[in-house]
């Protein structure tokens, strides 16, 4: 026989993933309790973790066209419309200004939070505490962020916890009143007891309660709020919220939308205050003048006969009369400029508020109406991006390019203004002469007809001026009674969906989870396990004759050929027998078989005292060569043999 030891190839991979997975299969209960214990865990999480909602809500801008109306009349002014309606990215940064977000934190009652305290969990008690706080008229001294255990003793007396100090110190042994102002360590606050029930019933749980910082409650609400345009070819917002209690982020979503329609309208219709406010100015001194006027002219009636007026000098005092209109125009158009001067001169990069049109007193001015709006513009823009920019290096960037325009077109509009006033000036210089020589030609009439000619004069040029005035003012409360908002609630919010934790998904990970690790464990330990433990292990790695299979025994002979004849390792030995006469030629007239092994104690002895005497048994004369040179015990412990001869003597 040739000296060879044929090697098989190894099994390829599809062959050991079926392998892996009949092995899974045999052991089913071991999936089973995975599985039980993967559900468990997701149960666990799903029933134990906080959830998380998601609220939402949407408001519509109007497309109006303000900047427009601002540079045709009154009712662009009155509307305080310099802000470009189609920039949603410029609504979406004021949406998300936390000036406003404070103040509604405020109206929303947040600065006191009311806590149940459960065994695994802590959750919020929003309008359902059994008991309210009010440190309303405490000053600077409160203690934001600490939270307060409060435990009923009855209904009029209750103890506090804490682990601050030195409030923990303050509490210590004390009782206090329900309705009682307390003072602790300049902390002035008051705790009312609303429902005992509701409270006895929550049982062991304990109740706990936090003072908060209005600028941080809006800087929390604002990290959860989000703003973003519901449609590309819709002028319409989405307003969401995400947070463990949907109640109070609708309660804050509808608030907030509605305040900020309310805010637009003000601004809205703060421009036409303005002009209201400048006209009534005006309408006062000129009130005077006209008072002033009707009273002389009643004086001369009842002094003098009535007279008559020659068509000379009639002709002189009407003339006489429209310069002196257009002086008194020129003179409130100088006003006017002289308002923007002392406006526009403060050392500051925005406005305060929105200037008056120059439309809404009569001026038509068309390139300081076109540098104003651009002016109020920018602004506006400024305003917007206030809030970002010690926060957002693009939106402080951007910010300061802003300023830039502004400080650019705020000196061309006051280089304009400047030159207006000196056109200003050169035409009043000429209408001055032009009046001048007037009154030179009223001098010629007789003194009785100019007498009464000036002071007619006087009056209807006040009067004039007063009913535009009346008029304009007007137009503007009529305009500003009809004023609505650039937003519209478009559908209030609603939520409550739940977000996080997704129970379906965690049942469905735990369950591939719990599937897979039986399968990755059995593959793993498969995978390193370099022992041959089954017949397809020694066939997957090798082509020599496979003679049979010795199981385990545990019968303390080695000789269980010869002491247990019919147990079922005597007959896996009857077997190797069999197949090794058939693999023995009928002609060879030696037969040796040798057994080996790689390291001692892997059943050398064993295998080949019972396969000597398996054949022994069956008539053939058998020698066994016990060729082990440093433990020999094949006589000695087996066949009680003193053997003192051997291989080596």
């Amino acid at each position: 026989m040739e000296n060879t030891t044929p090697i098989r190839k190894g099994p390829d991979e599809l062959e050991i993933l079926r392998k892996v997975l009949f092995k899974t299969l045999k052991s089913w209960y071991f999936i089973v309790l995975s599985l039980g214990v993967a559900l468990g865990v997701a149960f666990l999480v799903n029933r134990y973790t906080t959830p998380i909602y998601g609220s939402s809500a949407q408001i519509f801008k109007r497309d109006t066209r303000e900047a427009s109306e601002f540079l045709t009349g009154a009712g662009g002014a009155a509307r305080g419309g310099f802000r470009n309606a189609n920039n949603l990215n410029n609504e979406i940064v004021l949406l998300r200004s936390s000036g406003l977000i404070e103040e509604l934190v405020k109206e929303l009652n947040w600065e006191v939070s009311y806590w149940l305290d459960g065994s695994v969990r802590t959750s919020e008690l929003y309008k359902a505490s059994p008991f309210l706080v009010d440190y309303s008229q405490s000053d600077n001294l409160v203690p934001y962020g600490t939270r307060f255990q409060i435990n009923l003793l009855n209904p009029e007396q209750f103890v506090l916890e804490t682990e601050r100090e030195p409030y923990k110190s303050a509490f210590a042994g004390r009782t206090f009143k329900f309705g009682e102002e307390l003072n602790i360590e300049g902390f002035q606050f008051v705790v009312y007891l609303i429902n005992r029930e509701q409270w006895e019933s929550y049982g062991r749980d304990k109740l706990s309660w936090q003072p908060d910082s209005p600028a941080q409650l809006a800087r929390a609400a604002l990290g959860r709020m989000d703003v973003a345009q519901l449609d590309l070819d819709a002028s319409a917002l989405t307003i969401s919220m995400v947070g463990p209690n949907p109640a109070k982020d609708i309660d804050f979503l509808n608030k907030y939308m509605q305040a900020f329609v309310e805010n637009n309208l003000r601004e809205k219709n703060k421009a036409a205050e303005n002009t209201i406010a400048f006209i009534n100015k005006q309408l006062a001194s000129f009130a005077d003048s006209l008072s002033g006027s009707e009273g002389r002219i009643e004086q001369f009636n009842v002094n003098r006969n009535t007279i008559s007026i020659s068509q000379d000098a009639s002709l002189v005092y009407e003339k006489l009369q429209e310069v002196r209109e257009q002086r008194l125009e020129l003179r409130l158009q100088n006003e006017y400029y002289d308002y923007l001067l002392e406006y526009l001169n403060e050392e500051s990069s925005e406005l305060i508020e929105e200037p008056i049109a120059p439309s809404s007193v009569g001026i038509e001015d068309q390139i300081a109406t076109s540098l104003l709006t651009q002016l109020i513009s920018i602004n506006s823009d400024l305003n917007r991006f206030k809030s970002f920019q010690d926060v957002n290096i693009i939106a402080q960037g951007r910010r300061e390019d802003l300023i830039r325009d502004f400080e650019r077109t705020k000196r061309q509009l006051l280089e304009n203004i400047r030159n207006s006033k000196k056109r200003i000036d050169s035409r009043e210089a000429m209408l001055k002469r032009q009046e001048d020589e007037f009154v030179s030609e009223i001098k010629l009439i007789p003194g009785a007809e100019a007498e009464f000619k000036g002071i007619e004069r006087e009056f209807r040029v006040n009067e004039n001026v007063y009913l535009m005035f009346l008029n304009r003012r007007m137009d503007l409360e009529i305009q500003k009674e009809s004023n609505e908002s650039d937003y519209k609630i478009l559908e209030p919010a609603r939520g409550g969906a739940k977000l996080a934790p997704n129970d379906e998904r965690n049942y469905a990970i735990a369950g591939a989870i719990g599937a897979a690790i039986p399968f990755i464990i059995i593959f793993l330990l498969d995978f390193f396990n370099n022992k041959i433990i089954s017949l397809e292990d020694f066939r997957a790695i090798s082509e020599i004759p496979f003679l049979g299979m010795i199981g385990h025994s545990d019968v303390e002979t080695n000789l269980i050929v010869l002491e247990k004849p019919k147990s079922s390792v005597t007959e896996a030995f009857r077997v190797i027998r069999s197949n090794i006469q058939f693999m023995l030629d009928d002609d060879q007239t030696s037969k040796v078989i040798l057994v080996t092994s790689t390291v001692s104690g892997e059943g050398k002895t064993f295998s080949a005292m019972n396969i000597a005497s398996i054949i022994a048994i069956s008539g053939k004369r058998t020698v066994i060569l016990g060729a082990d040179m440093r433990k020999p015990n094949v006589y000695n412990k087996n066949f009680a043999m003193d053997a003192q001869k051997g291989l080596s003597n």
